[in-house]
């Protein structure tokens, strides 16, 4: 019935209006409309008219609500408030960091870590040295684990209140007890994102997002119709993929897997949504991202659903995968 429904409005909408898209239906059928629906997905251009007027300096979020920065040249934590497509500033206090200077490699180098971080937990039950609470990093995140780096433990935390402690962390982020327990009651961890730069943050632009957008979609496209080589450029020579175990497979590994899949010649549909493309900080300039998104994945043999994880940078106007959930 809603079918039926749907295809009057269609009609309807051709007799009163003139629509291309409603006319290359009328002429060529739905599949007609999902290619240019598809081309338009793919092309740059659509992409900047979509994001034109978007305040993307801390690229494009869709449901998350709060981001956390902090330069560590600065000693200083900033927080904002997405409020529809704009950011406002709630949060700016000074913050004591790691001792050492540059990326966190691994447990001990006293260094605070660069990148893009979840705040997986609140913890009140902490140590009265880390003051009256914690908001637990997920640091390392696939990303540091696929270059090698280890460590754990990087937390947002207090100072003892009874005892004078140094002027560095062991690679967290610390703050005097009251500015503390006031971002607390300022944010939701759990629709926070935190970015780590070493120096002054590089904001995204409308360029870069709307390169990343069209990858995205170009590559959808390429897996849903099984064209290996295409799907694959979108891959970096150095790619690495981590598997359970700790188990790392590379560029050409990957590839041969895909290729048993994609000769299977099957029928998918891939759809994404809640999509975030976040710059990502790194002490090599790069044009760095992580790009996250939910998953509906449908195929005659698999079916899931479930959250998705990129990161890639950014080369040439299109994206290189490096590694991913």
């Amino acid at each position: 019935m809603f079918k039926k429904f749907a295809l009057c409005v269609v009609l309807l909408s051709s007799v009163l209006y003139s629509n291309p898209l409603v006319d290359l239906y009328r002429l060529h059928g739905i599949a007609a409309v999902e290619k240019e629906l598809n081309k338009s997905l793919q092309d740059v251009n659509y992409w900047k008219s979509s994001l034109k007027g978007d305040d993307l300096r801390f690229g494009y979020i869709s449901d998350l609500e709060y981001v956390f920065l902090n330069q560590k040249s600065l000693n200083n934590l900033q927080v904002f408030k997405k409020d529809g497509k704009n950011y406002s500033k709630i949060f700016d206090e000074p913050v004591m960091i790691g001792q050492g200077n540059g990326d966190k490699q691994k447990e001990g180098d006293l260094k605070t870590p660069v990148g893009v971080y979840d705040l997986l937990r609140r913890n009140t039950q902490v140590d009265p040295f880390y003051g009256p609470l914690a908001l637990i990093t997920s640091y390392p995140n696939l990303y540091d684990i696929s270059l090698g780096k280890n460590g754990h433990g990087i937390w947002i935390h207090g100072v003892p209140e009874s005892e004078n402690r140094d002027e560095f962390t062991q690679g967290c982020i610390a703050m005097e007890n009251g500015r503390l327990l006031r971002l607390d009651s300022l944010i939701d961890h759990r629709k926070s994102v935190l970015l780590i730069s070493e120096d002054k943050f590089v904001e995204s632009n409308i360029d870069d997002i709307s390169a990343l957008f069209a990858s995205i979609y170009g590559w959808q496209h390429s897996w849903k119709v099984n064209d290996l080589e295409t799907y694959m450029s979108f891959y970096d020579k150095d790619f690495i993929r981590i598997k359970k175990g700790g188990i790392r497979e590379d560029y050409n590994f990957f590839k041969r897997y895909k290729k048993i899949i994609f000769d299977r010649n099957e029928r998918k549909q891939i759809i994404f949504s809640n999509i975030n493309i976040i710059p990502y900080p790194n002490v090599s300039n790069k044009k760095l991202f992580k790009i996250e998104m939910y998953q509906d994945y449908w195929a005659p043999s698999f079916q899931s659903s479930g959250k998705k994880i990129l990161y890639v940078e950014l080369k040439n106007g299109k994206m290189s995968i490096l590694t991913e959930s």
